[in-house]
């Protein structure tokens, strides 16, 4: 899934760039909902979702979101 590698490496120059806030915009319902441990990612992509989860865990009280058709979730 091309769209979760991005995901990723956006958010690891997030973390080098020390960000506080991280906004995502996707318009993949799916991604959204797999970062935000809402459904589980097959085989193929829990991988490079548990990789988005250690990166997330690197940005540690800073907050980011993804957005879905304007709705910001706090992830």
């Amino acid at each position: 899934m091309a769209e979760a590698e991005a995901v990723w490496a956006a958010l690891l120059a997030c973390v080098d760039m020390e960000f506080d806030v991280v906004q995502i915009e996707s318009d993949s319902k799916c991604l959204v909902d797999m970062i935000n441990d809402k459904v589980q990612p097959n085989v193929v992509t829990e991988a490079l979702f548990l990789y988005i989860q250690y990166v997330k865990q690197q940005l540690g009280k800073r907050k980011e979101y993804v957005n879905t058709n304007n709705t910001k979730q706090n992830i």
